[in-house]
């Protein structure tokens, strides 16, 4: 049984909510302790790039980046350190519950960025399916803040919100501007290339703020939990999220990709059912019942949307064939030319009976986007004959 792509991406964006999930409690518990979240978010990012590059290195990926992808690269390097330092301050001065709660807000700002500038279909199904789960998001996260008695844990309750809104945006943005750079290179590669850029930025954040951190900060004071968290964030948050994260977003669209972000209230509900001994309310019940429906609402309308781009009509000497593609990820197909080279020539004994035919076919597509090459090949099969 072999398993669609589509598939095993989905559950692969899936997986790395339940890590934001943790990182959510993790990261406010540590930082509730007095941990300082510029050393923090340092370390995050020291371990985590290190670690991503030793998967490079282990399974020998080539690192080599055309120049002309090196301003995107640094853009997304840059949206990366924004939405990680905007994401930690906002846990620093509000409660994990507040600030999940605008998790769901992404899908919503990749659909608007995609319809503005036209980079995907967008169906009524998949609008509907992506409304669905942001509701679902809302219910769950919107009844554990109002059920709040008092905000005494929380330092800055508008602070957070900004920041909580700036780490949305940021988030956001690099899920579109990173695409591009998914079709042309290793998902785990590009990870590993922009986080450089996110750690370079960070360690100029640190050495900026020398003078306000202390030698005892730089240590945790000696806690253990901190480092515990550091970790758990490094691995599990940062390395494996943003890797499996781009891995699917190769094979999905920003805005399906996306939609998964609103599973991270119900990871944060049952990490917190199953940890932490919280009673789960009917509101949150609701709502993740709500977010599942919408996840497979969007897939569907993203399955669906698919097949119908992998259907065209190709012309060949002696008449018309009609093709149903089966492809790996989800490619916008153009009028670009087609080459086919039969594997069994049409007018062979064993095809003229049935008037089946089975080409392999390899579609090479390159167009000109954002002063970049984006190529696109991949090999196609069963090519079915009208009679």
């Amino acid at each position: 049984f072999d398993v669609p792509i589509q598939v095993k991406a989905s559950l692969a964006v899936l997986s790395a909510q339940f890590c934001f999930s943790g990182w959510h409690i993790v990261g406010s518990v540590a930082f509730k302790g007095g941990t300082n979240p510029f050393v923090f978010i340092l370390y995050r990012l020291l371990i985590g790039t290190s670690l991503m590059h030793l998967y490079i290195r282990v399974n020998k990926l080539s690192i080599t980046i055309e120049k002309v992808d090196y301003n995107r690269m640094y853009l997304c390097g840059f949206l990366s350190f924004f939405q990680i330092i905007s994401g930690s301050l906002a846990l620093s001065v509000i409660a994990p519950s507040r600030f999940a709660i605008f998790q769901p807000c992404i899908p919503c700002v990749v659909t608007a960025i995609s319809m503005i500038f036209r980079l995907e279909q967008i169906s009524p199904i998949k609008l509907c399916g992506i409304a669905l789960a942001v509701v679902g998001a809302f219910v769950a996260e919107l009844w554990k803040v109002n059920g709040q008695e008092n905000h005494a844990d929380e330092a800055n309750i508008p602070l957070g919100v900004f920041l909580s809104i700036m780490q949305v945006v940021g988030m956001a943005s690099l899920m579109v501007v990173v695409k591009p750079l998914l079709g042309k290179y290793d998902p785990a590669v590009v990870s590993g290339m922009y986080f450089v850029i996110s750690t370079l930025a960070i360690v100029i954040v640190v050495i900026c703020r020398i003078d306000l951190i202390s030698f005892e900060e730089f240590i945790f004071e000696g806690k253990l939990l901190p480092w515990l968290a550091i970790w758990y964030v490094a691995i599990f948050a940062t390395m494996y999220s943003f890797s499996a994260i781009n891995w699917g977003g190769k094979h999905l669209p920003p805005t399906v990709t996306t939609v998964f972000f609103t599973f991270q209230p119900v990871g944060t509900i049952i990490l917190s059912a199953t940890l932490l001994g919280a009673v789960v309310t009917i509101p949150e019940i609701l709502g993740g019942l709500l977010i599942v429906l919408g996840l497979v609402v969007t897939s569907f309308a993203q399955s669906t949307a698919g097949k119908n781009e992998a259907t065209q009509t190709v012309e060949d000497g002696s008449g018309s064939a009609k093709r149903s593609l089966e492809t790996e990820g989800t490619y916008e197909l153009t009028n670009s030319p087609v080459t086919c080279s039969p594997l069994h020539s049409k007018d062979s004994p064993s095809t003229v009976s049935t008037g089946l035919s089975s080409f392999s076919t390899d579609i090479s597509h390159s167009s000109k986007k954002d002063n970049g090459e984006f190529g696109l090949s991949t090999k196609y099969e069963r090519i079915i004959y009208d009679a």
